[in-house]
């Protein structure tokens, strides 16, 4: 991240994903990243999810749950991705019925379209980011080590939701 004081070059990859990869190194391992129960299956759609948000769920959710990153904090950002996801897939799909440029008295401008779809993934990225939702950005928080709730999952999270 360009410009950002202590956070150049490249972004940290998730502790599990390095973990999974084999390239794991004790010494670049933050000792306080907070680590919440791993899921071992898809938990139900939130119900605001529809059309491809909900198909999106079920294929990035399996995905992650199958590399071991996916817990109960995460499902929110998943949720939201979903959202984005299926929002720019209705923006690629304006895009190719107007076209990229449209014009207006003879002069060429950009569709609005592809505002609507960058300004989306620039907010869900930084949102994500900025509370440590994503795999890889979970790695610089510092977290105080403490013994895991025993939640109950499916309604711990259905309540927040709402």
């Amino acid at each position: 991240m360009s410009g950002v004081k202590g956070k150049s070059g490249p972004r940290y990859k998730p502790t599990q994903a390095k973990r999974l990869a084999g390239t794991l190194r004790a010494d670049r391992v933050n000792p306080n990243e907070p680590i919440g129960p791993v899921l071992g299956k898809m938990p139900p759609r939130p119900a605001h999810l529809n059309g491809e948000a909900r198909k999106t769920w079920s294929k990035v959710g399996r995905a992650l749950i199958d590399m071991g990153v996916l817990t109960w904090v995460d499902l929110h950002g998943l949720a939201a991705y979903c959202v984005v996801h299926a929002r720019w897939l209705e923006v690629e799909t304006q895009l190719q019925t107007y076209g990229v440029m449209l014009s207006k008295d003879g002069n060429l401008f950009p569709s609005p379209y592809l505002k609507i779809a960058e300004d989306c993934l620039k907010q869900m990225r930084a949102w994500m980011t900025e509370f440590g939702i994503t795999p890889s950005s979970r790695s610089r928080v510092t977290a105080q080590k403490k013994e895991p709730a025993n939640l109950d999952g499916r309604d711990w999270f259905h309540d927040r939701l709402n």
